[in-house]
């Protein structure tokens, strides 16, 4: 799973354009621009685990998963490819996060959830302008929609007796919006927030995510240091399989524009 996870992420990589940055100015080849984006989240967790009959209720912090998990970070790649005001943008995250010493009752668990997301749609500017009338704030407004798909597979053991481990995959068709803008010459920020689910996936599942950039230059090109945080529900349940989760935690990117 970690050698298509890791493939996942490269052709993600290869492919793709902004992670949630500022308005960006209309350049590139023939009216296209191009921005490639790696960063990591450190995500707590809260909610439900599960394979088969066997449950853990999960309460991780940001220590937990540090010292719990395989992959403290999700390891993720974003672009998003536009012209005018249509984007198109795709996301691939791998993470694989640990829970030791799950209480369950007079018993302890142990749990392990691998998780693997790609994220697809597009987006569309519907409203920008400029604060104060200034091109170094200029903002804009987009509506989104697309998938994403997660792949996910749940370990849950009760120690020292048995356990019992699943793996499903689904998708979520989601809509939403993203307000991004600039500050001064070299700031920009971006505010994205989606509902989905519902249809042949979750259950339901919520995402909103906060970020603040940095332009710099780095090889040439314009670049961009990302700080952010990060918020993804997930309700899904299924014969052999839980996950009802809120993961939400900081991320920390590097984003190349083109």
């Amino acid at each position: 799973m970690r050698k298509h996870a890791a493939a996942l992420l490269a052709a993600t990589a290869l492919l793709l354009a902004p992670a949630e940055s500022g308005a960006q100015p209309r350049s590139a080849l023939s009216g296209w621009t191009l921005d490639l984006t790696a960063y990591g989240w450190l995500p707590a967790m809260d909610g439900t685990v599960g394979a088969g009959s066997s449950r853990a209720n999960v309460s991780n912090s940001f220590i937990d998963t540090i010292r719990e998990s395989d992959s403290v970070l999700g390891f993720s790649a974003r672009g998003e490819l536009r012209r005018g005001r249509l984007g198109l943008f795709l996301d691939g995250m791998y993470s694989a996060l640990g829970y030791d010493d799950v209480r369950a009752g007079p018993a302890t668990i142990d749990a392990t959830s691998v998780l693997a997301m790609l994220e697809f749609g597009a987006a569309y500017e519907v409203a920008s302008g400029r604060f104060s009338g200034a091109d170094r704030n200029a903002w804009a407004l987009d509506g989104l929609g697309g998938g994403r798909w997660m792949y996910l597979r749940n370990k849950v053991f009760l120690v020292g007796v048995a356990g019992g481990s699943s793996t499903s995959d689904w998708v979520d068709p989601f809509i939403g919006a993203r307000f991004r803008g600039r500050f001064g010459e070299r700031w920009e920020y971006a505010l994205r927030g989606d509902i989905g689910g519902g249809v042949g996936g979750s259950r339901f599942a919520w995402q909103t995510i906060a970020s603040l950039g940095y332009r710099f230059q780095m090889f040439g090109l314009e670049s961009t240091a990302i700080l952010g945080y990060r918020a993804l529900s997930e309700d899904f349940h299924s014969a052999k399989l839980v996950y009802d989760v809120v993961m939400h935690g900081p991320t920390i990117g590097l984003n190349l524009r083109f």
